[in-house]
């Protein structure tokens, strides 16, 4: 199903996508600023409150996220929750050519020690840190994806993100779903 809309239609999408029993919502981000993206977008909104994986593409893309599209790997944030743990198994089946990355970010004392994982020490402070640190490697891995889980702080339970990475650690473009 397509659908174009404009302004708070965010959750209309999340209905539509649960009502026709959608298996992801893929949808388009105009990357936003100052006050117009404090309010929040219709990505954000499908993105937080949707009960199925969405995929939010920015626009315009890169000539490297356009080089990155055609095979690039998958990153899937890992923090050991049945969340991240849903986010993997999506992610497989939604990406099935895709090499599967996990990652996990951490403190610098906490390093942990699953070797499957590539455990990455937190930049910054809080979700705004762990954001930019996933965008910053998925970005150097060339990834097409970066896949998060919710930790079930929403109503509806699963999976919730898979965003196209920016190029550039100083414009992360990952939703900040953390809680």
């Amino acid at each position: 199903m397509v659908q174009r809309g404009y302004g708070g239609v965010g959750y209309q999408f999340a209905q539509l996508a649960e009502r026709h029993g959608s298996q992801v919502v893929v949808i388009g981000s105009r990357g936003l600023s100052g006050l117009k993206a404090l309010l929040g977008s219709v990505s954000d909104i499908v993105v937080q409150i949707s009960p199925v994986p969405v995929l939010v593409v920015p626009h315009p893309l890169t000539t490297g996220e356009w080089a990155a599209a055609t095979d690039g790997p998958i990153l899937v944030a890992q923090d050991g929750s049945p969340g991240s743990a849903q986010a993997r198994a999506r992610a497989a089946q939604l990406f099935p050519q895709r090499r599967i990355m996990r990652a996990s970010v951490e403190d610098e004392q906490n390093t942990g020690t699953d070797p499957d994982v590539v455990h990455l020490p937190r930049r910054g402070v809080g979700a705004v840190g762990v954001a930019e640190t996933l965008s910053e490697y998925a970005a150097q891995q060339h990834a097409v994806a970066i896949v998060v889980g919710s930790r079930g702080v929403q109503s509806a339970p699963c999976w919730r993100s898979a965003e196209w990475p920016r190029q550039s650690p100083t414009t992360p473009n990952v939703r900040y779903s953390w809680s």
